[in-house]
């Protein structure tokens, strides 16, 4: 396979499918509500779950990650990356529980919840492309759980 497949292929399986939860509900509530798009139609903290655990995946995929010819900088850049990811997986979880703290106890108003969901979309956006310049830096490839076992 060539480096761009083989980037689509790693993009698909570390990012989009743990961030489907998120598209689905999105999806599903569009149907139900009969309304394209409203504050209501995203549920960010079901997309700060889904990177929470996007990040988790991958800080696994960075640990699994054998570094051939290892030299000082690939050391130093993998220790930094699965640290980022593991402090990522971390927050985004948190910010579940706060999300849904919020929502349950506190219902927002229309401005709050607007700006809570661009802020968690945006993340989404930012985390992605970043996402996707540390898996062609250390060239992190697909693995399918019962490869790793």
């Amino acid at each position: 396979m060539n480096s761009r497949s083989d980037t689509t292929i790693w993009y698909l399986t570390y990012i989009l499918f743990p961030s489907s939860p998120f598209f689905i509900s999105a999806i599903i509530h569009c149907c139900v509500s009969r309304v394209m798009l409203s504050p209501e139609t995203f549920n960010a903290s079901s997309l700060a779950m889904s990177l929470g655990l996007s990040s988790f995946v991958i800080f696994q995929n960075i640990l699994n990650k054998e570094i051939l010819l290892a030299n000082e900088e690939k050391i130093k850049d993998k220790k930094f990356y699965s640290l980022c990811y593991f402090i990522g997986s971390i927050l985004f979880i948190s910010c579940f529980g706060v999300f849904e703290g919020i929502t349950k106890y506190n219902p927002l108003d229309g401005i709050v919840k607007i700006k809570l969901q661009s802020l968690i979309i945006s993340l989404f956006v930012i985390y992605s492309l970043l996402s996707n310049q540390v898996q062609k830096r250390l060239k992190l490839e697909t693995k399918l759980f019962w490869e790793t076992i």
